[in-house]
């Protein structure tokens, strides 16, 4: 073990691929004597595909010995003028029967036989002949002559068995020249294909010997050429100069190579940038950490405060991320974590960031991007992320949220505003991107003279006095007002339809909400409602499709989805269970204050 440990790394690698190849050549040997067995062994398959032609070959010699027997009996009846010859009746009886049986047997072996389609067919064709031979031939002639009527067992032999026999030898002869042939096809191609192998295997031996020798080169000249360049630098180091050039000297590359100044001087600059690396990123998935992203936010924030930059932010969220734990464990949640951000990571601009923001949420920063591109490209990720098969758990999808700083607002609103698109998303059915509604007089940069033109302007006499309905009855309010912004400030087409589809989702979302409350709180006119419901979705749907195939301008689906449905609707039918839910406010709060007397 000593004198391994002398000998220079470039030895060592030799010896390696020394043994490398003499264990490829002894593959190749046992290879080559494997081929030679599976040689023989399709000789043998050749002969064992022969065996079809024994047994049909021995059932023709005993139909005709059967054939032969019944001619002899013919000859022995009383006053004929041939000589005696062969056997008594008794015993040609007894033949008979005994070639019968075997040849019973060797049908039952020739039935465990492989044959092709045409051979089976041929076989079929010559087991019916020989049953007639059989059953019309040599059953009615041993019957007949046992009952001594030899004419009339010399016509069955003439005008049967003859016959018969013939017929079946003939087909015979065609079934034993198929299976021959076959046997000869399958027996060639067998041997070429082996000898293919052969050749392959010889051949991929000699060169797999080549490229372990060019290897065994390349190889040695690849770690031990580094290895000489870090002798340079470790004995630079070891005289101070930890930023001197690399220098080759050295011979003995294991004693050089463990230099301990040279590890520590390593180590010492690795800790640093890992330091300052752990400082600013999250420890699993390697994203900026809060810290970071907030330090970022800040200055990014007063770009846009004096230059007028637009800032926009997309948050994401793992959809079900709690049951991926569950189901398949923290550690396989944590690899989903480093495989999705490392995959956004790879589709964001240089000038964008990844900050993992706590557990399964991110937020990508976006300088000097308006809400079009941001939402794009959430829009983007989102489709990307859902394509995306992860290892242990498959599909996984997010929700995401997107929304651009407006002047003059702060970090905590711009995020709150982030974080209530991004729940409205989760709430809408998850797998979808919303784009956070503006807060007013907090206008994103694209937004500014567009915010000047007519709004729908929330009042608290539409409130009903159920918390959810209101709420969601406002939120309906501020995309729709966020849809005619968009509209009126020309955004791309592509962000319009985030708007719409995000306003027919809510709409969908909210109806279902609103037919739940109702039929819950007992309003009696609840079937008239969701009917109207019905129609407005039907109405709808019709429309987006028909926006989406542009068949429909903007201005008409918006005057429908903000004017009929947000405004009308709510101002007007929804008016109708006011005084219903109030109602119901008010003897519940009735009933409380009696109980708590």
């Amino acid at each position: 073990m000593n004198l391994f440990n002398n000998v220079s790394i470039g030895v060592r690698l030799w010896l390696i691929m020394c043994s490398m190849a003499l264990m490829m050549l002894a593959g190749g040997i046992i290879a080559l004597t494997g081929i030679s067995m599976t040689d023989n062994a399709l000789n043998d398959t050749y002969q064992n595909s022969l065996q079809p032609t024994k047994l049909i070959s021995r059932i023709l010699l005993l139909m005709n010995d059967n054939r032969a027997q019944v001619m002899q009996w013919v000859q022995q009846k009383p006053n004929s003028h041939l000589p005696y010859i062969g056997k008594p009746p008794v015993t040609l009886a007894d033949t008979i029967t005994r070639n019968r049986d075997e040849i019973a047997a060797l049908l039952t072996e020739f039935k465990k036989c492989t044959l092709t389609t045409e051979e089976q067919q041929l076989a079929d064709n010559y087991q019916l002949t020989r049953g007639l031979y059989f059953d019309e031939g040599l059953l009615p002639a041993i019957t007949a002559l046992q009952a001594g009527n030899y004419q009339i067992a010399n016509d069955i032999l003439l005008n049967k068995i003859n016959p018969h026999y013939e017929t079946a030898n003939f087909q015979a002869t065609i079934l034993l020249q198929k299976v021959l042939e076959t046997a000869r096809n399958r027996y060639e191609q067998a041997k070429a294909r082996h000898s293919l192998i052969r050749n392959l295997l010889i051949s991929s031996t000699l060169l797999g010997l080549l490229l372990i020798s060019i290897a065994a080169i390349l190889l040695t000249r690849s770690i031990v050429r580094p290895l000489n360049l870090a002798i340079g630098h470790f004995q630079d180091i070891a005289q101070g100069n930890l930023d001197g050039n690399i220098d080759v000297s050295g011979k003995d590359e294991i004693s050089l190579v463990l230099g301990a100044l040279a590890t520590m001087q390593k180590k010492l600059k690795i800790i640093i940038n890992e330091l300052d690396r752990l400082a600013s990123t999250d420890k699993l998935t390697g994203s900026w950490n809060r810290r970071r992203l907030e330090e970022t936010t800040k200055d990014e924030m007063d770009r846009l405060k004096r230059y007028d930059n637009p800032l926009s932010m997309i948050m994401f969220d793992i959809d079900f991320f709690k049951h991926i734990n569950d189901q398949y464990g923290h550690s396989a949640g944590d690899r989903v974590l480093v495989e999705l951000s490392s995959s956004i990571r790879n589709s964001l601009r240089s000038s964008d960031s990844l900050t993992r923001w706590g557990g399964e949420e991110f937020i990508v920063l976006c300088p000097n991007t308006a809400l079009t591109t941001a939402a794009l490209l959430a829009e983007r990720l989102r489709t990307k992320i859902a394509s995306t098969q992860f290892a242990e758990v498959g599909q996984v999808t997010v929700s995401v949220s997107v929304a651009e700083c407006g002047s003059g607002e702060s970090w905590e609103q711009w995020l709150k505003r982030t974080d209530e698109a991004l729940y409205r998303a989760k709430s809408g059915g998850r797998n979808q991107v919303r784009i956070a509604p503006g807060t007013p007089g907090l206008v994103g940069v694209g937004e500014k003279i567009a915010a000047n033109f007519v709004r729908l302007v929330w009042h608290i006499s539409y409130e009903c006095g159920n918390q959810i309905i209101d709420h969601e009855h406002h939120c309906l309010f501020n995309i729709a007002n966020d849809l005619l912004a968009a509209i009126l400030s020309g955004r791309p087409t592509e962000e319009v339809k985030i708007l719409i589809d995000n306003l027919s989702q809510d709409i969908i979302k909210h109806f279902q909400h609103e037919e739940s409350i109702l039929t819950n709180a007992g309003y009696a006119e609840i079937e008239e409602h969701a009917t109207i419901h019905r129609k407005l979705l039907d109405d709808t749907a019709r429309l987006v499709d028909r926006f989406h195939a542009g068949t429909l301008g903007i201005g008409e689906l918006f005057n429908f989805l903000a004017q009929e449905v947000v405004a009308r609707h709510i101002l007007g039918a929804d008016r109708e269970y006011f005084p219903h839910l109030s109602h119901l406010h008010s003897v519940n709060y009735i009933a409380l204050n009696n109980h708590a007397d």
